[in-house]
């Protein structure tokens, strides 16, 4: 999945619903919904 921020590849945290991803790139924490993004 795509970072919404920095348009890199993000690897996923967790596989529960909804699915966590991280950005290694710019550090960026979302949820694999529709615009839901967790900065943290």
């Amino acid at each position: 999945m795509e970072c919404p921020r920095c348009g890199k590849k993000s690897k996923v945290t967790s596989f529960t619903y909804p699915k966590i991803f991280e950005c290694e790139a710019c550090g960026l924490i979302f949820l694999d919904l529709p615009n839901c993004l967790v900065d943290e």
